[in-house]
């Protein structure tokens, strides 16, 4: 997650009028836009000014910070700008959430706004993906690379998948091996610095079966991961595979959907493990397809958020 670099003290920060948090199984992702601050200013002096708006150049801010590190948190709550609404989306967990804002500045937010359209399952995923989708769109546009047609691919704890037309969003489903899969095994293995290209690991590829396909795509396939193993191995191999693991499966998916041309990668994994990149780059390029890592793509969601904040369906949400 990006690192906080925003530790001014509320008295120095000028009030914004909406925030958007995006409320992650492993920490919260937080978008607000620096434009409105300077329109109340200029308001404030009696003029008249909205460069910013009317060239349609906004000024994003983008902050994040994991559960499991309290200090970080309380930072975190001391960094975000006061604002008059809060705009809160996503699947984490929302008692612990109030139980953190718990007397912290968010916690004081006039009105705080939770997304509740629908009742099951499927509506509240259906609306989350549409805020991806539109918040990822932006990202892209932002980028100078404007596209309304690709396949999502959300690197978060787990991972997820969605067709992002222009007529419609559509979650195609997931898997539960993502970035708290990688984490926690690296971390039990005791890797610090991470392996940033393939190198020696424990799976058996097609290629050691049929020589004949070595320095070949076919011959880079796995047939089994870790199916090397002889009783002994290094963290780096162990690691790898485990990479490789992740990768292939997201390759397996997205081989599932041939009509789009365009791979959109979001999320924060794969910025954490560069290898993950350098093979989701390599297995998509592999299908014929194109793939793009959207820079700050770890808050799509939030920026879906702060862009939906006039759809119907949003309700108040008490915090303590």
């Amino acid at each position: 997650m990006k690192e906080m670099k925003k530790m001014n003290s509320k008295n120095n920060q000028e009030q914004v009028h909406d925030l958007a948090l995006d409320i992650g199984c492993s920490g919260v992702k937080a978008v607000w836009e620096e434009v409105e601050m300077k329109e109340r200013e200029d308001k404030k002096n009696g003029e008249k000014k909205s460069e910013d708006k009317e060239s349609g150049e906004k000024n994003y801010q983008f902050l994040s910070v994991a559960y499991e590190n309290d200090d970080s948190f309380d930072l975190f709550c001391m960094a975000l700008p006061p604002a008059e609404r809060c705009y809160l989306v996503g699947f984490g967990n929302y008692e612990l959430l109030k139980e953190k804002f718990s007397g912290t500045e968010i916690s004081k937010i006039t009105a705080h706004q939770i997304f509740s359209q629908g009742t099951s399952l499927q509506e509240r995923l259906d609306a989350e993906i549409e805020m991806q989708a539109a918040g990822a769109k932006k990202l892209l546009q932002i980028a100078g690379h404007p596209c309304n047609d690709f396949l999502l691919v959300s690197l978060g704890t787990g991972i997820s998948y969605a067709s992002v037309t222009p007529e419609k969003n559509i979650h195609l489903g997931g898997s539960p091996l993502g970035g708290k899969h990688l984490s926690v095994l690296s971390e039990l293995l005791g890797i610090k610095n991470f392996p940033t290209s393939m190198g020696d690991d424990l799976d058996l590829r097609m290629k050691d079966q049929l020589p004949e396909t070595a320095g070949t795509f076919l011959g880079e396939l796995v047939i089994g991961h870790f199916a090397k193993f002889s009783g002994k191995a290094s963290p780096e191999q162990i690691y790898r595979s485990l990479v490789n693991e992740v990768a292939v499966g997201v390759y397996k998916e997205i081989s599932r959907f041939p009509e789009q041309e365009k791979v959109v990668y979001v999320g924060a994994t794969h910025l954490h493990h560069p290898l993950l990149s350098d093979l989701l780059g390599r297995y998509t390029q592999a299908l014929g397809k194109t793939p793009l890592f959207v820079a700050d793509g770890e808050y799509a969601l939030a920026l879906g958020i702060y862009e939906s904040r006039e759809r119907e369906g949003w309700k108040e949400l008490k915090l303590p």
